[in-house]
C-alpha cells in the first residue's frame, strides 16, 4: 500500500505510513478542508475481494464506532470506500502506547487510575452497543502519562465476519483473547472485560499470564489452563488486587464482572483500602519472580512456528502484540519441546499439533491468508522450519491461486534461507496472476527492494510507471536504490526523468522533495533549480527557503547559508527551523553568542524541539555557562517528559559534562520506554565504559547489535566503543560490518588501522 503515499483518498492527502498490521495499514494524512493532520486506516483489498458482505458490514460497524464520543476513546472522524480502497479516518495523536510502561509491576495507584479510565471508556461503548474485541496495550495510546486513549474499536469485528476469519480462526491477539473468543464463539462485552483483565494482570505482574510455542497454543491456554496466580509472579501484590484480577479473568463469562464499571469500582475500592503509602509504593519484585526478556530461559513463545525477536522487530507489520512476544524470552528448538511447554497435557499437545498442521498446510480448516501474520515468526527458526513454511504456503497458493500476498510471503521465506532465485521466481509467479495492474508491480518492487534484489526492484517500478505515469513517488524509490548501491549517475538520471513528469513538475511539494533528493547527491545547481520552481509555485511555504539555504551552505559555506536563512526569517519570522539552522552556522563561524541567541529563539518558537535544547546546552557549556545549560536541559525534560529522543539527547549532554551517572539514569529510562532502539543501548554502553563497568558495557553493546543489525553507523559507533574497551577483535568486526553496509564510512577504516589492520 506504499503506492497511496502522495495520493488523495476521499479528500485526505496521504503523507506517510505510520503503522501496519494484519488487519490494516495506517497512514498520516493531511485534510486541507480543516487544515489538520488525521490518521487514515486502510483495509487490505483482499477482505472485500473475498467477502461480498465485507463492505456492507464495514459501513455498519464504522458508523457505530464513529458515533462514540468519550474522553478516553480515539475519535473516528470519517469512513469511506474509493477505488476499491476501504478506509476509516481517525484523529491524529502524537503518542506512545501503554506497551512502553509495561515489563515490570506498576504502582497500585497508577494501575487504578489507568484502569478506571479504560473501564469507563468500555462501559460507555458497551452501552452504545459497541464491543472492542481487541483490547491490548498497543491499542491504548498515551498522549500523556496518565491519560489513556482506546483505539481500533470494532476493527476486529469488521474483519471478523469475513471468510478470512471463519472456519476455526479468530480475529484478535492471542495473549489478550478471552476463552470464548478463542473458541470462535459469539462474544459480548464480557470478552472485553476479560481482555482488560489481562492488561491489568500485566500491569500488576509485569507479564501476561500465558506463554506457549505458537499463537494457537496461547489461545488454548486461555481456554483450558488454570490462571497463574498474580501473586506467584509478584509476591508484593496486595491480595485485594489479586482478587479483582481473578474475577475479571474467570473462564466463564457469567463468573466475571458483568460490566466494565464493576471492574473499575472493585479496583478502586481495593486500592483505596490499602494501608497508607502502599498504593503509591513501587512493588519490590525480586529477580526471577517475573518473566522478562532477559530472565525467561524456560518460558518461550516461539519455536516451530514463531520467532519472537522477528515479531518484535516487525511490530508495524504484525498484529501480534509485543507483550505476547518480547516477554517470552529465548526460542525453543525442535518439535519435541512442545511437550515441555504444555507440561505433558496430551489434550493440549493434540490441539496444538492439529492447529499447527492446519497453519502450515493451508487446509480448508484454516483459510489460506491466515498463514500471513505468522510468516515473520517462522523465518528465523531454521532451514527445516522455513521449508515447512514454504510447503504450507505452496498449499495455500494451490487453494487460493489469486492471493498475491501469498506469493510475496513465500518469496520472503526463500530469501531468508538464501534461495534468491526461488524468491524472484515466486514474485514473478504472483505478478502473472494479476497482470496489467500498476499496484501489483509496485508491490513486487517493494518486496524485491526489501529482499535486496535491487535491479529487479527497479525493473518492477519501471513497469508500474509505464502502467500509471502518475505514480511519481516511484522515481524516488529508484533513485534511493541507486544511491544506496553507489550508482550516483543512475540516481541522478532518474531524478532528471522525474522532474520532466508533468504531474510531478506541477506539484510544489514534489519539487521540494526532488530538491532534497538532488542535495543527497550533492547536486547543488539542480537542487536550487527545483527549490526555486517550488517557491515560484507556492511562495507562502517556508520549507522552500530551508532547501535553498542548505543548497547555499553546500555551495558557499556558513555565510551563504545564513544569508538565505535570514531572508527566510524576514518572510516567515515564526518558522523555528530557520533559527536552528542559523544557530549551527553561526557556531561554525565561531560566533557563539549569536548562535546561542538563534538556538534559544528556536526553542521559544518550538518547545518540543529536543535537538535544539541539546545543542544549545552543549554550546552554553562550551561558553562556560554550565549552570544555564543544566537549567535548560531540566526545562526541556519538564516540557517533553515522554519524548524518548529528548531523554537520549539530555543523556548525551550529561555525558559531555562528566555527569555520567545522570546520563545512565536517563538512558535506562529511555530503554524502558523503547526497548528496541539499538542506539540507546550503545550510548548506555559508552556511559558504562566511562564509569569503568566493562561487563555492563559489553552487555549493552551486544544488545545494541542485536536490535539494529542493519545500521552501518551504529556498527561504526559500537566499533569505537569496543576499541575504547581495548577489544580490537570485536571492534574490527563491527568496523568491517559497517564498511560492508556503507563503504563510504571513512572513520570505520580509521578504526581498523588503529587496531593494526
Amino acid at each position: 500500500m506504499q503506492g497511496l503515499i502522495g495520493q488523495e483518498l476521499g479528500g485526505y492527502r496521504i503523507v506517510s505510513q505510520i503503522g501496519r498490521g494484519g488487519m490494516a495499514t495506517v497512514f498520516k494524512a493531511y485534510q486541507p478542508s480543516l487544515d489538520r493532520y488525521v490518521a487514515v486506516k486502510v483495509m487490505p483489498p483482499y477482505y472485500a475481494e473475498q467477502d461480498d458482505t465485507f463492505i456492507k458490514r464495514f459501513r455498519q460497524e464504522a458508523k457505530a464506532i464513529a458515533s462514540l464520543r468519550h474522553p478516553n476513546i480515539l475519535i473516528v472522524i470519517d469512513y469511506g470506500e474509493e477505488s476499491e480502497t476501504t478506509y476509516i479516518v481517525m484523529e491524529y495523536v502524537e503518542a506512545g502506547t501503554l506497551t512502553a510502561l509495561l515489563g515490570k509491576p506498576m504502582v497500585p495507584e497508577e494501575m487504578r487510575g489507568l484502569i478506571d479510565q479504560l473501564a469507563g471508556a468500555l462501559q460507555y461503548a458497551h452501552e452504545e452497543g459497541v464491543v472492542h474485541r481487541d483490547i491490548k496495550p498497543s491499542n491504548i495510546l498515551l498522549p500523556k502519562p496518565h491519560w489513556p486513549l482506546l483505539t481500533d474499536f470494532g476493527l476486529a469485528k469488521m474483519v471478523g465476519g469475513s471468510q478470512l476469519t471463519q472456519s476455526g480462526t479468530v480475529a484478535g491477539t492471542p495473549a489478550y483473547m478471552s476463552p470464548e473468543q478463542g473458541r470462535g464463539e459469539k462474544v459480548d462485552s464480557r470478552s472485553d472485560i476479560y481482555s482488560l483483565g489481562i492488561v491489568l494482570y500485566e500491569m500488576a505482574t509485569g507479564v501476561v499470564p500465558f506463554h506457549a510455542e505458537t499463537p494457537m497454543a496461547v489461545v488454548v491456554k486461555h481456554i483450558i489452563d488454570p490462571l497463574p496466580l498474580p501473586r506467584s509472579r509478584n509476591p508484593e501484590l496486595p491480595e485485594v488486587i489479586e482478587r479483582v484480577i481473578l474475577k475479571a479473568l474467570s473462564k466463564e463469562p457469567a463468573d466475571r464482572f458483568q460490566e466494565a464499571g464493576e471492574l473499575a469500582k472493585a479496583l478502586n475500592e481495593a486500592v483505596k483500602g490499602l494501608p497508607g503509602g502502599v498504593a503509591e509504593a513501587v512493588p519490590a519484585v525480586t529477580a526471577g519472580q517475573t518473566t522478562t526478556i532477559e530472565a525467561a530461559d524456560d518460558v518461550d513463545f516461539a519455536a516451530q512456528a514463531a520467532a519472537a525477536q522477528k515479531v518484535a522487530e516487525g511490530l508495524k507489520e504484525s498484529e501480534i502484540e509485543p507483550a505476547a512476544t518480547q516477554e517470552a524470552g529465548g526460542f525453543l528448538s525442535g518439535r519435541g519441546r512442545i511437550a515441555a511447554v504444555v507440561a505433558g497435557s496430551l489434550l493440549l499437545i493434540a490441539i496444538v499439533a492439529a492447529g499447527a498442521a492446519k497453519l502450515l498446510s493451508g487446509s480448508s480448516g484454516v483459510p489460506e491468508t491466515s498463514v500471513l501474520p505468522f510468516v515473520d515468526e517462522i523465518l528465523e527458526t531454521g532451514l527445516e522450519e522455513a521449508l515447512s513454511a514454504v510447503e504450507g504456503l505452496d498449499a495455500a497458493i494451490e487453494n487460493n491461486p489469486e492471493n498475491l500476498e501469498l506469493y510475496f510471503e513465500r518469496a520472503r521465506v526463500h530469501a531468508e534461507v538464501g534461495e534468491f532465485d526461488l524468491a524472484y521466481e515466486s514474485i514473478l509467479q504472483g505478478i502473472e496472476v494479476i497482470s496489467g495492474e500498476a499496484w501489483v508491480h509496485e508491490t513486487a518492487g517493494d518486496t524485491l527492494w526489501e529482499l535486496g534484489l535491487f535491479d529487479e526492484a527497479v525493473s518492477e517500478y519501471r513497469r508500474a510507471l509505464e502502467l500509471d505515469p502518475q505514480s511519481y513517488w516511484l522515481y524516488y524509490n529508484m533513485a534511493e536504490i541507486y544511491r544506496e548501491t553507489g550508482r550516483r549517475d543512475e540516481a541522478a538520471a532518474v531524478l532528471f526523468e522525474a522532474i520532466e513528469n508533468p504531474s510531478l513538475a506541477a506539484d510544489p511539494d514534489e519539487l521540494d522533495s526532488i530538491g532534497w533528493s538532488f542535495l543527497s547527491l550533492e547536486m547543488v545547481n539542480e537542487a536550487e533549480a527545483a527549490f526555486n520552481r517550488a517557491l515560484e509555485a507556492d511562495p507562502d511555504n517556508p520549507t522552500r527557503y530551508e532547501g535553498l539555504a542548505e543548497a547555499a551552505y553546500l555551495r558557499g559555506g556558513a555565510p551563504a547559508g545564513i544569508e538565505i536563512v535570514e531572508a527566510g526569517i524576514q518572510r516567515f519570522p515564526e518558522h523555528a527551523p530557520f533559527y536552528e539552522s542559523a544557530g549551527w552556522w553561526y557556531w561554525e563561524l565561531g560566533d557563539v553568542n549569536q548562535a546561542a541567541l538563534a538556538f534559544n529563539q528556536s526553542i521559544e518558537l518550538d518547545p518540543t524541539n529536543n535537538t535544539a535544547y541539546g545543542t544549545l546546552a552543549n554550546l552554553l557549556a562550551e561558553m562556560g555557562r554550565e549552570a544555564e545549560a543544566e537549567e535548560l536541559m531540566l526545562r526541556g525534560l519538564e516540557q517533553n517528559p515522554d519524548n524518548l529522543a529528548f531523554r537520549v539527547d539530555a543523556a548525551g549532554f550529561y555525558l559531555s559534562i562528566g555527569r555520567t551517572r545522570d546520563a545512565i539514569s536517563l538512558l535506562e529510562r529511555a530503554i524502558e520506554m523503547d526497548p528496541q532502539d539499538g542506539w540507546t543501548y550503545a550510548y548506555l554502553a559508552r556511559a558504562y565504559a566511562d564509569v569503568g563497568d566493562q561487563n555492563l558495557a559489553r552487555e549493552m553493546l551486544g544488545d545494541a547489535t542485536a536490535r539494529n543489525p542493519g545500521d552501518p553507523w551504529l556498527a561504526e559507533f559500537i566499533g569505537w566503543t569496543y576499541l575504547d574497551l581495548g577489544d580490537c577483535e570485536h571492534a574490527v568486526d563491527h568496523f568491517v560490518r559497517a564498511l560492508f553496509m556503507d563503504p563510504s564510512i571513512d572513520s570505520a577504516e580509521q578504526g581498523i588501522r588503529e587496531c593494526g589492520g
